[in-house]
């Protein structure tokens, strides 16, 4: 059995080294890709210092090419092109979850200021913040099954095979994820709500004579809300981040978290490196989003008229702005976001992006000049250079 090639010489962060255990000895006693310890580290490339390894990690990955696992031998990019949809689905559900939950009740305890209803939503959120969300998900699986014999599905379903089966599988795990976040946003939407219901334009609009429902929901919530998207945006960051590693465990979902926690029981630094990368890349894709679309949110002094247009339009142009805003204000920031959804895109999508692999060879291509075939030409061992460039391969 031969070592994995791409990944041998990866680089490892200084985190996953400080972990009890040594991959090399698991790979041995396991796997048998060596004769001893010292073969089988230098062939990994275990064997030099710490920050070649990493700088020459680092190079791949600009390349497109997070490695291969040392276990399974599947690259990473292909793991997390499979496994992270599987992670944000439920996670975005439950960011729609917690708006679900949080915007009425929010509303509806501002409104009702120091009334009954608003003791039993305040309560209710502090009891949502106070739940463990791993203790939550084993109640909903165990005592269904203890009083009414029912349990929820187990096993994953893919969206080909069922596309309602694959919905629902991750309704009550969203549930889960959504209680917290919807209890903190609940809490938010109140005070803020609160805040603008006290300013003056909102006493003129009351003194005008217009209805309740049209001084709160057009007047007020509209204001209240930007904080809201703020808060929202960390909330989904923390969900994808740490959220879903007990979830997907208790429902049996094969995501991108939970291939994370198996990858840091084994040892498996490519692994833990590539899904680090990606999900960093998520958060900051995610903070520069919100942004971009806080400053577009907030109406403009001296005028309440909004745009004419359709409200699809309306909010597309409103995010068109918002980005550029975001780009003037902040071109390094803008620079590296677009840098690192590059790097993303390379990475999950070589295999479609570059019609050669790395070390493909093509027949009567040797030294060509670009081409519609090949776009920046061949070398001469007749290998697509392109295919090499987006693969981050050396040359060998």
């Amino acid at each position: 059995m031969g070592v994995p090639r791409h990944h041998q010489p990866h680089g490892l962060g200084a985190l996953p080294r400080l972990i009890p255990g040594d991959v090399v000895v698991l790979l041995l006693q396991e796997k048998a890709y060596a004769r001893d310890l010292d073969e089988l580290r230098a062939k990994l490339g275990l064997d030099r210092p710490l920050h070649v390894q990493y700088i020459e990690w680092l190079g791949r990955v600009l390349g497109g090419d997070l490695g291969e696992s040392l276990w399974t031998r599947r690259p990473v990019a292909e793991e997390l092109r499979r496994r992270l949809p599987v992670t944000l689905e439920p996670a975005f559900l439950a960011a729609g979850f917690a708006v679900l939950i949080a915007v009425p009740v929010g509303v509806l305890s501002a409104v009702q200021q120091d009334t009954l209803r608003d003791y039993a939503a305040r309560s209710a959120a502090i009891l949502g913040l106070s739940v463990p969300s791993f203790w939550l998900a084993t109640l909903i699986i165990v005592l269904p099954a203890i009083w009414g014999g029912w349990r929820p599905m187990t096993g994953f379903v893919e969206f080909g095979e069922s596309r309602l089966g694959h919905l629902v599988q991750f309704l009550l795990p969203a549930l889960v994820l959504g209680v917290a976040s919807g209890a903190a946003l609940m809490r938010l939407v109140r005070g803020m709500l609160l805040e603008v219901l006290r300013q003056g334009y909102v006493r003129t609009a009351w003194a005008k004579g217009l209805r309740e429902a049209v001084v709160v929901l057009k007047h007020s919530l509209k204001n209240a809300v930007i904080p809201v998207v703020t808060v929202l945006g960390i909330q989904l960051t923390t969900i994808i981040l740490g959220g879903t590693v007990v979830i997907e465990t208790i429902f049996g979902l094969p995501g991108v978290s939970r291939f994370l926690f198996d990858a840091i029981n084994q040892r498996d630094y490519p692994v833990i490196q590539g899904v680090n990368l990606v999900i960093v890349s998520l958060i900051v894709l995610v903070n520069l989003a919100v942004d971009a679309i806080v400053p577009s949110s907030i109406p403009a002094s001296g005028t309440s008229e909004r745009l004419t247009v359709s409200g699809r339009l309306w909010y597309a142009a409103r995010l068109v702005r918002g980005l550029a805003w975001f780009a003037r204000k902040k071109p390094l920031g803008a620079l590296g976001g677009v840098i690192v959804l590059g790097m993303l895109v390379l990475a999950i999508f070589a295999a479609w992006i570059a019609p050669y692999s790395y070390d493909e060879t093509v027949r009567g291509a040797r030294m060509t000049p670009p081409s519609g075939a090949h776009w920046l030409g061949t070398d001469n061992l007749s290998r697509d250079l392109w295919g090499r460039l987006v693969y981050g391969r050396e040359c060998r």
